[in-house]
């Protein structure tokens, strides 16, 4: 099983999402400071970060938990900007 659940998160990371590979915590601080990370905001990357990193974990692989954390809570507050009827 762990075998089956590091495969589906590696291969949502590769071939769907490519945005959710990196921890999010360097990103994150670049894009405060105005730097254009065209592959970090989405809903298809918070999907990804969340699900995948759950299978990771339950895989054992090594993964932390604050930077996916800090990206994860990021992509909701940036995504909230956008929500319909909300003038932000």
């Amino acid at each position: 099983m762990s075998g089956i659940f590091g495969l589906i998160a590696s291969s949502m990371t590769t071939y769907w999402a490519q945005g959710a590979a990196m921890s999010g915590l360097p990103e994150m601080i670049g894009w405060v400071n105005g730097v254009n990370y065209p592959d970090y905001v989405g809903l298809n990357i918070l999907f990804t970060k969340m699900v995948g990193n759950c299978l990771a974990m339950g895989a054992k692989l090594c993964v932390g938990k604050e930077g996916p954390l800090a990206h994860c809570g990021s992509n909701c507050g940036i995504l909230a900007l956008y929500l319909p009827g909300f003038p932000f």
